[in-house]
């Protein structure tokens, strides 16, 4: 999903609006017996451990979900329950959560930030949630309200797209805030102590900092600066008029008025472009790569701008600074073509991976990753051309070509390549399993890697509903939007429960199991 499209749903606050939280692509309607999981996130551990966290399904529940997998693409049992984690934040039945960022404390701990919210309620009132988590994926009892701290930005909505971790432990959240059924929007940050707690030290409301600009803004990615100032990138504009936009912040979360103009640049790509930034990144000369998309019509592109230490466009790379790439041929369509990029990883030889979709003229698409130079040229090294696509197939017909994005990208310390997104399937059931790929140095597949160098993962359990007492037809329904799956049915004789009504079931109500696991019932005959 582009940033552009993404866009609109978060401003217009209609009822997929759940599809923005934190994970910067569409995850609406995954709740599907068939498998869950959009992966937004993604980190290496020291011991090359691959953590993700993104959205995951807790009984049909939308929720914050992660996964570990061993170096070889396993999941990693000891990890939370049998290698996921899937976290509700809420009781109610029509809460929501997904994750869009993540990081890992140098103890090991787990951070993860996203957006909640509430279907039922009738502003959709979504907010900044962060959680941490232990390194056996249990809620840390010594971060926020069990594990999890929420922020609340009222009367207006707010959802999380990135954070970092300071040298001193505090947690910078960074993403965007806006008025339900309105276009403005605005760049909307809040730090938070070790324990959770808001930090108070930085300016703003409550703790929180605001940035406004002249058109409607948000913020999608964040890095650090090692004299303790900070960039926030992202997008401002209206529909498909929008420009890169990044805002340099002193430690205490004033701007910082010495970038750019009091502390704002955009960039366009062109007179008539739709521009926003998905991903941040600090060379170590200091300069500022900020990586996504730029899009003319149906066209979009991976677009890349690298920016000196006070905001100006570096003429040393690309043209003029900014560099464009069409991944996939040019398309006679009205519909969406190219790539949209939405991570980047620097590696050690300045050498910058990008990461994000390709585009096919319609809703498929598959992971497609490009190297370049430091230069900001194309690294004909690196697969074809300096390209990668990778499908994750599921055959025909039940998919034609898979829906396939990665949203995050990561570097070992030998080289290899792990990038992370999602995998949509299934015919109009907007059906999505988390998808990893790890490749080679030159861009090929590792094939020591999960199957082919590649893995699919539901990030879902089921938690057994009570349907005892409900009408078969009702209970398989029921069963089946759980993560459940109906096992074995046995028919009996009862003089006072109606023909074709659930006497007893088993396991009990609120157990939980795997994905699709078997709920057996005992019909009335």
């Amino acid at each position: 999903m582009t940033f552009r499209t993404l866009r609109q749903k978060v401003q217009k606050g209609g009822p997929a609006v759940a599809a923005l939280l934190g994970a910067g692509l569409l995850a609406a309607g995954v709740g599907s017996a068939q498998g869950a999981g959009v992966a937004a996130a993604v980190a290496i551990q020291p011991d090359g451990k691959i953590v993700v966290a993104g959205e995951g399904e807790h009984g049909g529940k939308e929720v914050f979900g992660l996964a570990r997998y061993r170096t070889g693409g396993s999941l990693d049992t000891t990890f939370g329950r049998r290698g996921l984690v899937t976290a509700p934040m809420d009781r109610s039945p029509s809460a929501f959560a997904a994750a869009g960022a993540i990081a890992i404390e140098p103890d090991g701990k787990i951070v993860v930030a996203g957006g909640s919210g509430d279907y039922a309620s009738k502003s959709l009132d979504f907010r900044f949630a962060v959680s941490r988590y232990t390194t056996t994926g249990a809620p840390d009892p010594g971060f926020g309200k069990h594990g999890t701290t929420r922020t609340a930005f009222a009367p207006l909505s707010a959802t999380a797209n990135a954070l970092a971790i300071q040298p001193d432990g505090k947690i910078l959240v960074v993403g965007q805030r806006w008025n339900r059924g309105s276009e403005a929007s605005q760049f909307v940050l809040e730090r938070y102590e070790p324990d959770g707690l808001p930090d108070t030290s930085i300016v703003g409301e409550g703790g929180g900092v605001v940035t406004a600009f002249s058109k409607p803004a948000g913020a999608d990615a964040v890095v650090l600066l090692p004299d303790g100032r900070f960039v926030v990138a992202g997008w401002t504009g209206t529909y498909f008029h929008d420009r890169f936009a990044l805002a340099r912040y002193e430690p205490n979360g004033s701007l910082d008025t010495t970038f750019g103009t009091g502390g704002i640049v955009t960039t366009a790509f062109g007179s008539q472009t739709d521009d926003g930034v998905q991903a941040l990144a600090l060379q170590p000369d200091g300069k500022i790569l900020a990586v996504g998309t730029t899009a003319t019509g149906s066209k979009n592109e991976f677009a890349l701008a690298r920016y000196n230490a006070g905001g100006t466009l570096d003429p040393t790379f690309g043209t003029g600074g900014l560099v464009t790439t069409l991944i996939g041929p040019l398309c006679e369509c009205d519909l969406p073509y190219g790539g949209a990029a939405n991570a980047v990883a620097l590696q050690p030889d300045g050498k910058i991976v990008v990461a994000g979709e390709e585009l096919n003229g319609g809703a498929r698409g598959a992971f497609a990753l490009a190297r370049y130079r430091p230069d900001g040229s194309l690294d004909t090294g690196f697969g074809t051309g300096g390209t990668v696509t990778t499908s994750f197939g599921f055959s025909e017909p039940a998919n034609g070509t898979s829906g396939d994005a990665a949203t995050a990208v990561a570097l070992q310390p030998d080289g290899k390549i792990v990038a992370t997104g999602y995998s949509n399937y299934g015919p109009h059931a907007e059906q999505y399993l988390a998808a990893l790929a790890r490749y080679n140095p030159d861009g090929s597949l590792d094939g020591s890697f999960g199957s082919g160098g590649k893995r699919n993962t539901s990030i879902a359990v089921c938690v057994v509903p009570r349907v005892k007492g409900m009408r078969l037809r009702r209970a398989r329904l029921v069963v089946v939007g759980s993560h459940c799956s109906v096992g074995r049915i046995t028919r009996v004789s009862s003089k006072r429960v109606r023909k074709a009504w659930i006497v007893s079931q088993k396991p009990r109500p609120g157990s939980v199991g795997p994905d699709r696991a078997k709920v057996r019932l005992v019909v009335s005959k």
